[in-house]
């Protein structure tokens, strides 16, 4: 599926990748997001070495604990705060897709 140009996220994504670019990843036509998948086929393709992006990308999903704590002490409202707290268990569960923590 080609990418979008309407200026939506998924096309500026698609825009930016130099090479092999121009299409939708399976995983995000059947899901409708991005998957840990989709980052590390991304870094493939700017020629990052694999093993830098699987740290990067680990890194940040073993962070959740420092994620929740500073939710909590922060100042937002409780709904804020909630709605804020699921939105990130929700792309942490999406990054988890197609990567071995």
């Amino acid at each position: 599926m080609p990418c979008k140009s309407s200026g939506d996220f998924a096309g500026r994504v698609c825009a930016a990748v130099p090479t092999g670019g121009g299409e939708l990843s399976k995983s995000f036509e059947a899901r409708g997001h991005w998957t840990g998948a989709d980052f590390l086929e991304l870094a493939r393709r700017w020629d990052i070495p694999v093993q830098r992006s699987r740290r990067w990308l680990n890194t940040r999903l073993q962070r959740q604990a420092v994620a929740q704590e500073l939710t909590d002490r922060s100042f937002l409202s409780d709904e804020i705060r909630s709605f804020f707290w699921t939105r990130y268990q929700d792309r942490s569960k999406a990054l988890k897709i197609g990567v071995v923590v």
